[in-house]
């Protein structure tokens, strides 16, 4: 029987290193994931030639390397569109968006056995779970930028009354995200989520031991989702 095959797409390069493994670790050995990043053709000097100006939406994500990088949703837009192509004709029935940013109008193309493959947006995930589970308790957020903090502040308000936003970059030092989890505690969070495919299984530990309450992570959401829909 041949192994289910996921297409893994990232807004920065592929290769994730820092992702994949662990996703592959979460789903099991029986999942084949192939993988594509919007940024892939481009050099690091090509992107920062298209940094996010004020008033963008901005994405944090990181070049093959591990360099940190942000870019707009509407530049990469159009180039996730073409690698979800490239991913189809690699076979994915399932394609893995890894960025909770929100892509509403992606176009997805049929691959060549006319299905379409189906797109998992983690960010979609992320905010539904959140709001049926918050309840009253206050809500605490860890975006990956500054900048991020007020459009995210917006969204997770749809989720929860009380919401506390802070930022602290998966890619960057360790200690701007305790600095992040302990702000959170102070300010009361009773619900944690970590709003970025880049924080990883490790920092949602050290973020849940700093505060002491429940943490929810974009990436193992994404993973028990794939889980779901793999399973035989």
């Amino acid at each position: 029987m041949l192994r289910p095959i996921v297409g893994a797409l990232t807004v920065g390069q592929s290769p994730r290193s820092d992702v994949v493994p662990e996703l592959q670790n979460m789903v099991g050995p029986d999942v084949e994931f192939v993988e594509a990043g919007a940024l892939d053709d481009l050099t690091l000097e090509e992107v920062a030639k298209v940094a996010p100006r004020p008033g963008d939406t901005v994405l944090v994500t990181r070049m093959r390397d591990g360099t940190p990088v942000k870019v707009t949703d509407a530049f990469v837009k159009p180039r996730l569109e073409q690698k979800i192509e490239y991913l189809a004709s690699r076979g994915a029935s399932i394609i893995a968006l890894l960025c909770t940013g929100d892509f509403p109008d992606l176009n997805i193309p049929a691959a060549n056995q006319g299905k379409a493959p189906a797109l998992i947006a983690p960010g979609r995930i992320l905010f539904h779970m959140v709001s049926a589970v918050a309840g009253q308790s206050p809500l605490g957020v860890i975006m990956p930028d500054e900048s991020q903090i007020p459009e995210a502040e917006v969204k997770w308000r749809r989720a929860s009354r009380n919401v506390f936003v802070t930022a602290a970059s998966p890619y960057g030092d360790r200690q701007a995200l305790l600095d992040a989890a302990r702000k959170l505690r102070w300010l009361g969070a009773g619900l944690i989520v970590m709003d970025c495919i880049g924080f990883s299984l490790g920092m949602k530990s050290i973020v849940r031991r700093e505060t002491g309450v429940p943490v929810i992570l974009a990436r193992s959401a994404l993973a028990r989702v794939l889980e779901e829909l793999l399973a035989c």
